[in-house]
């Protein structure tokens, strides 16, 4: 009869430690899947904050060159604005 419970208790300790391994195992899993998938999250969103950085960059290069163009015409429009003096009136003689 002690045989029997001291194989009984034998395999309980070996179930319970071998239930105890699976699941600091899949704790460790569950660490590394948590881990990664942060990792994946901060890639992204350096990824995107580059992309933002250039999509602005961008912009302001683009309206730079929007403001050279509406200055040349200003500065072109004013020209045309105002014409050249007429030549004076020559009087004829009959």
């Amino acid at each position: 009869m002690k045989k029997i419970s001291f194989l009984i208790a034998a395999a309980t300790l070996t179930s319970i430690s071998g239930a105890f391994a699976q699941a600091q195992t899949q704790s460790e899993t569950l660490n590394q899947t948590s881990y990664l998938k942060n990792a994946r999250l901060q890639l992204e969103k350096d990824n995107e904050q580059k992309i933002l950085e250039q999509l602005e960059a961008q912009r302001l290069q683009e309206e730079k060159v929007r403001l050279q163009k509406i200055e040349s015409m200003s500065f072109s429009s004013a020209n045309v604005a105002q014409p050249a003096a007429a030549p004076a009136a020559v009087p004829v003689q009959l």
